[in-house]
């Protein structure tokens, strides 16, 4: 990695807004475990969304995923600095991948600016805004926004196994 493409706490940002993973009229979608906190972002026109009054302080980023239909990568910290992969369907046959869908954690919430919702689940009061617009039904048990993750399936000593994952979209159900 040359010294132009190392990613660091100072271009972190600019660096994710700067990534090509979904089609022209698909979602771009954020991703962030940081120490403080989990965020979820879009990114829209090259430019990183979050739900109003969210910081996004990068030296307090541990892990990154920015994703959408074409790709993901990946990025983390490591010493220093940040280790990045990218992932993709590049050589891998439709029929060697599994679409599945996982629910976020979520039963309640209100809407925010820019299509967000902050979402709530139980009584520990732990939240978290996601970048969609999501309408919970009153006295709602349900959890109704769902991470799409794509599977890929290898084979080794003739078993299959799932080789790695990538995420893909964020949906409401």
């Amino acid at each position: 990695m040359s010294a132009t493409n190392v990613i660091t706490s100072a271009n972190l940002i600019n660096w994710i807004e700067g990534q090509s993973v979904a089609s022209p009229e698909k979602t771009m979608w954020l991703l962030a475990y940081c120490d403080d906190a989990v965020r979820w972002g879009r990114i829209e026109q090259g430019a990183l969304k979050l739900a109003s009054g969210q910081g996004f302080d990068s030296s307090k980023v541990q892990m990154v995923h920015v994703f959408g239909d074409l790709a993901e990568v990946r990025v983390w910290r490591t010493e220093g600095q940040f280790a990045q992969c990218r992932l993709d369907d590049s050589g891998v046959d439709a029929s060697e991948q599994l679409n599945t869908s996982y629910m976020v954690w979520g039963t309640a919430g209100r809407t925010l600016n820019d299509d967000f919702t902050e979402v709530g689940d139980g009584v520990q009061g732990l939240r978290h805004s996601v970048p969609l617009r999501v309408t919970f039904p009153k006295d709602n048990d349900k959890r109704l926004i769902r991470l799409m993750v794509r599977h890929y399936i290898g084979y080794e000593d003739d078993q299959a196994r799932i080789t790695h994952s990538r995420l893909v979209g964020l949906s409401t159900n």
